[in-house]
């Protein structure tokens, strides 16, 4: 009868496996294409990605535009290590680093954060799990109920929490230059 039981316990732990839950998997990055909302502009950013093994500091220049979203990434010492860009429809990235990085992971957060609240309903939809909560200085990504993403901004910087990735990003804005 043990033998018996031990067999059931097998078998239902085995289908488990067929039906992974939501709340394990990590999402797909959501790109979101280029906002009239957003003044066309340029953002020179400090950024330093914190994770319980590591920190790391790099510049990041955006260019916002109303056609098209880009980013280059560049070591302290000013050498480029990540271009990207996003019109809405072509997503392209060229990564120098020689080092696998979440490329769309980093251009998806950029975007959360600084994207229109409406800009975020319509592509953070609830048929695919997620959850949006936003505050006065604060929006959340939640996907199939878990903390995702947590935007916190202060008047001195922005932190970024992902919270499936366990690691955050900080971003000091030190420049800001209109584009016309």
């Amino acid at each position: 009868m043990k033998l018996f039981h031990l067999a059931v316990l097998c078998l239902m732990l085995s289908a488990c496996s067929f039906f992974p839950g939501h709340q394990r998997q990590t999402p797909a990055p959501v790109l979101l294409a280029p906002s009239s909302e957003l003044l066309p502009q340029i953002l020179k950013q400090h950024l330093t990605l914190t994770s319980a093994k590591q920190s790391d500091s790099f510049i990041a220049i955006l260019r916002l535009t109303h056609t098209q979203t880009s980013m280059v990434a560049l070591t302290l010492a000013g050498q480029p290590f990540l271009n990207q860009s996003y019109d809405g429809q072509l997503w392209q990235s060229q990564n120098l680093s020689g080092q696998p990085l979440p490329e769309k992971e980093i251009f998806s957060m950029m975007q959360f954060a600084l994207w229109p609240k409406a800009s975020l309903q319509k592509n953070y939809l609830k048929e695919n799990g997620w959850k949006l909560e936003f505050k006065k200085n604060e929006r959340v990504a939640y996907y199939y109920e878990q903390p995702y993403l947590v935007v916190k901004r202060s008047k001195s910087n922005t932190n970024i929490e992902h919270k499936m990735g366990h690691y955050q990003v900080t971003i000091n804005t030190f420049e800001t230059e209109p584009l016309r």
